[in-house]
């Protein structure tokens, strides 16, 4: 379903979200799919405030099939700001996207998130290693090192 203008249909969007209404947040779930990005980012960041495990799995599960790598970057914000995504399916499905991701922002929002729950995770160390030693991205790198000496 796209709507005519990206701007007001996202802000109407993260509107609803800033009313946590759990009602609403299973119709919300089908504007990550608008073909304008904006409304797609507006509907993950909706669910991330809701802050349920509905929300996280929804936006996993999105995470891996999402082409737009801003939108992918925002589903990872909302990941992160949720209190239930501190489990191992999120962690391999983060570990699996940030191998593959091309964008570097979205990138470094995963490394964020990893290095958020490593002490709970501490077996996904090597994968944040690896970019440490591998990434083009001076910014990411410098995340990393630093999360990796305060662990």
């Amino acid at each position: 379903m796209a709507v005519a203008t990206p701007n007001k249909g996202a802000t109407f969007i993260y509107a609803l979200g800033k009313a946590r209404d759990l009602d609403v947040a299973t119709n919300v779930r089908t504007f990550l799919e608008d073909e304008q990005a904006a409304v797609s980012r507006a509907a993950a960041r909706y669910l991330g405030l809701m802050q349920t495990e509905h929300s996280a799995a929804v936006l996993l599960t999105h995470l891996e099939q999402e082409s737009a790598g801003a939108v992918r970057g925002t589903i990872t914000e909302s990941l992160k700001s949720l209190p239930v995504t501190d489990t191992p399916v999120a962690m391999l499905t983060m570990s699996n996207a940030i191998k593959r991701e091309n964008d570097e922002t979205t990138r470094y929002a995963m490394a964020n998130f990893m290095a958020y729950h490593l002490t709970k995770h501490p077996e996904y160390k090597t994968t944040l290693q690896k970019l440490l030693h591998h990434d083009p991205s001076k910014r990411l790198r410098h995340s990393i090192g630093v999360a990796l000496a305060t662990i």
